[in-house]
């Protein structure tokens, strides 16, 4: 641990607690029932911490915890609501406590820091960190193990569309800006807008007055509490495509009953597991009056809202393929240099960028290591202004942690090794150290020579190093790469391939323009169209893209190639349909290929006729967020797009729609198409945004595998800032 200056060394937190004369800072959130009640308590009186990464003039926060949501205040009041909150680390895991910056920090703030005394949080999409310490260990650990039971609490209550109380009492908190309790017609009205609800003025006000049931009035006027607000936003946001499939359900009855849900279920959703049993559990899941045993219009609404009617098939959010298979079978979700959370040039390196390609399915890491000071190495974009992080610091915190708990399959570590031969031994060492018994290491692990790779469920649990770069590798190093052995380019792979028999296991590793090359060979040359059948390749993004752009991963996909890198700190159309191809096996990070691809027929087919007929109806939008500049002459459309093999290409949009009210666009709009090879198309559905000048603005997106769609009426959520948006549609998949 670094040491302080001798003046302020032996100054204890606890003494520089008592100076502070700082305003409190205070986080409020909603206690998990799995806390104990004392634990809540004491978290509620709250407690003084440092800022492990303090502003000029303000060192010392005090926070604490409140009932409604998490917020952290400092002086006129910012904001990190508990749905921003992505993780709560207990001790030195976040960049702030990294070793070089550790170090800056304890002279400049005058003591040293405790490791067993800090914890962090990290929120927002852009992964901001506080990083604090308490007064002791205990206090700590207390709010690191807790924070993260309250996180999941809310976090489970605004995470379905059908309960969107959590996200209406934050905009409710946010527009009550003198913190009355009420808001005022106009401020119901800059709220409205604000959310992206655009309606005439004397509709809002007659809802507003059938809201109104306390009668509360403040400087004269009536104004609505939080809850009269909640059912004042229900009354806004009626929607009436759902009103009439209720209705056509009921065939006429005022309520749902458990046969005519069945029927539904079976018809129009296939759910063929549905019978009258199972409606009633429904009915009951979903009851909102315990007068009634069947389903209200109000409870029909919760339902279709319900992650149940998601447009991901149930089964598919699971791992549902066979794990069984050598893992040259899968594609493999890959990152490329994965510490990067900016440009190429640039750009910063974090350790979040490690974990934030683990927590969406990522198996394949890059660290490009260089030799660093101290005889440690490091990991940057050489030749370049990145910033720099320390490996063992980047193994030790960004990955370790976190390799197995989001996906229990096998970690690739794709290594660019530009180590002298002694810091080689050095890396090595850090990887036996810092993994332990989940480095895949020696040839024993792998049973020696083997005719195919181990599979998935075989090496679940493992990490597995894959290198390339340097021209003489460190003994130390070498012994860890038994599975993935590591070639830059085609012709050398078959140098080797034809000259030696090695118990390394081959992966070809090339730019996408080098792949696009060698990948037309293998389409005309017989004696390689099986190439990836039985050898693993990896393609990464060209040197060109600086600015950290993504190339389409599906041309790559078709050729059977496992392990298509790209740019994860980059969002975009690419990188959505990326995430949306894993979401086929539970985005475990692995999905089975097609049986072409395995081997199982001679070549790829290069035409065949349809196999499926996809019928879809786009009708609606809900909660769309409001656009930079957005004014009601803007318009709103949705897009559909469909990407695979090339005879499957298809793109679809709707008809423009004006005066830009989010709350709840209606297109009602069909469409079909012919599929032959469902098992390589994923389709896309975007909302875009066109303003006045005709500039496109994407509001949200979701794509997934064909052979993902749920049939029926459907809602796909969308990747926007707000997790109550989505799309409404109809989906019917017909065998040819």
């Amino acid at each position: 641990m670094a040491s302080s200056p001798t003046q302020t060394q032996d100054r204890t937190l606890s003494e520089n607690i008592e100076l502070s004369t700082q305003e409190n800072c205070q986080i409020d959130s909603v206690p998990s029932k799995r806390i104990h009640e004392s634990v809540v308590i004491s978290l509620q009186r709250g407690a003084w911490f440092l800022n492990a990464r303090p502003t000029e003039g303000r060192q010392l926060l005090y926070v604490s915890l409140d009932q409604d949501v998490v917020k952290f205040q400092c002086g006129p009041a910012k904001a990190i609501y508990l749905t921003d909150i992505t993780d709560v680390r207990y001790g030195w895991k976040t960049d702030t406590f990294g070793e070089t910056t550790r170090k800056k920090n304890d002279l400049r703030c005058g003591f040293r820091l405790k490791e067993d005394c800090c914890f962090s949080i990290v929120y927002g999409s852009q992964r901001h960190t506080l990083d604090l310490q308490a007064k002791d260990a205990t206090t700590a650990q207390t709010w690191a193990n807790n924070a993260a039971g309250l996180i999941e609490a809310i976090r489970a209550r605004s995470s379905s569309r059908s309960d969107k109380s959590e996200w209406l009492k934050r905009a409710f908190k946010e527009a009550d800006t003198d913190r009355s309790g009420f808001l005022s017609f106009d401020e119901c009205c800059r709220l409205l807008s604000n959310l992206n609800v655009n309606l005439e003025t004397p509709k809002v006000g007659k809802l507003f007055q059938l809201s109104n049931t306390n009668r509360h009035r403040e400087r004269g006027e009536s104004v609505l509490d939080e809850k009269e607000f909640l059912h004042f936003y229900n009354l806004v946001s009626e929607r009436k495509e759902l009103t009439t499939l209720f209705q056509n359900c009921a065939q006429g009855d005022a309520n749902l009953s458990g046969n005519h849900l069945a029927k539904f279920l079976n018809k129009e959703q296939e759910m063929k597991h549905a019978d009258l049993a199972y409606a009633q559990r429904l009915i009951e899941r979903h009851k909102l009056q315990n007068a009634i045993q069947e389903m209200t219009l109000s409870e029909f609404q919760s339902m279709m809202n319900s992650p149940l009617f998601d447009i991901l098939k149930e089964e598919h959010l699971q791992v549902n393929q066979d794990m069984d298979q050598p893992i040259s079978n899968y594609y493999i979700s890959s990152s490329h240099n994965t510490y990067l959370i900016g440009d190429q040039l640039m750009g910063g390196s974090s350790i979040e960028g490690y974990v934030s390609a683990l927590e969406r399915g990522c198996r394949c890491l890059e660290l490009d290591l260089w030799d660093g000071p101290n005889n440690q190495p490091i990991i940057y974009h050489g030749h370049t202004k990145t910033t720099k992080l320390l490996a063992r610091e980047v193994l030790a915190k960004g990955i370790k942690p976190f390799a197995f708990k989001f996906s229990p399959f096998p970690l690739i570590l794709s290594v660019e090794n530009h180590l002298s031969f002694s810091q080689q031994t050095i890396f090595a060492e850090d990887l036996r150290q810092i993994f332990e018994s989940a480095l895949l290491s020696g040839p024993e692990e792998v049973g020696g020579m083997k005719s195919s790779l181990l599979t998935p469920n075989q090496l679940r649990g493992k990490i597995i190093i894959k290198a390339t770069g340097a021209k003489v590798c460190s003994p130390a190093l070498l012994s860890l790469l038994n599975i993935c052995r590591s070639f830059t380019n085609f012709e050398k792979y078959e140098y080797h391939n034809t000259r030696h028999k090695s118990a390394c296991y081959c992966v070809i590793s090339m730019s996408e323009l080098e792949a696009s090359t060698y990948l037309k060979k293998l389409t005309a040359d017989v004696s390689t169209q099986n190439f990836t059948c039985r050898t693993m390749m990896r393609v990464y993004p060209t040197a060109t893209r600086m600015a950290s752009s993504n190339f389409n991963p599906v041309h790559y996909w078709n050729f059977g190639v496992q392990m298509v890198a790209l740019n994860f700190q980059t969002l975009g159309k690419n990188l959505e349909i990326n995430i949306g191809r894993f979401r086929r096996n539970g985005s475990c990070g692995y999905v089975l290929k097609p049986d072409w691809l395995l081997g199982k027929i001679e070549r790829i087919p290069l035409s065949g006729k349809p196999r499926k007929i996809l019928l879809m109806r786009i009708i609606s939008g809900q909660n769309l967020p409001k656009r930079p500049g957005q004014t009601k002459k803007g318009q709103f459309y949705v897009s559909v797009r469909i990407e695979g093999h090339p005879l499957d290409f298809y793109k679809f949009r709707t008809n423009y729609l004006m005066n830009g009210n989010g709350l709840n666009p209606f297109w009602n709009e069909k469409t079909e198409t012919k599929i032959c090879f469902p098992e390589l198309a994923v389709i896309c559905f975007s909302v875009k945004y066109v303003d006045a000048y005709k500039i496109k603005q994407t509001v949200g997106s979701y794509c997934l595998p064909v052979e993902s769609l749920a049939s029926g009426y459907r809602h796909a959520p969308l990747s926007s800032a707000d997790l109550v948006s989505s799309i409404f549609l109809y989906v019917k998949m017909i065998d040819l």
